[in-house]
């Protein structure tokens, strides 16, 4: 009986479940002038079409290092840091780069 008591008084919850809560998106450091480093249509388009990125991107690992750089607080070092220690990543680094190269 004790047990019903509490219960009445206090009704059981389920345990509610935990959703991660996304990070806010850091501010964009760059300075105005740093605006001609970003890529062009034209590129963003090329990446979105390679299939040489495009098979980077099934990687699993690939993509988990791209979200750790993202969401870096110091995104430059990280991807610095990736680059040196990951050889699959540099090569996915250089295969962007040869992708967006303007001819």
């Amino acid at each position: 009986m004790t047990c019903y008591k509490v219960h009445k008084t206090t009704p059981c919850e389920s345990a509610k479940e935990q959703i991660p809560v996304a990070r806010p998106r850091r501010e964009d450091p760059r300075e105005p002038d740093e605006d001609d480093e970003r890529l062009s249509e034209e590129q963003l388009r090329r990446l979105a079409y390679s299939e040489v990125v495009r098979r980077y991107l099934k990687y699993p690992e690939i993509r988990r290092l791209v979200r750790r750089i993202d969401g870096s607080d110091d995104p430059e070092k990280t991807l610095d840091t990736t680059r040196t220690n990951d050889a699959t990543f540099e090569e996915f680094v250089r295969a962007l780069v040869l992708t967006t190269r303007e001819d």
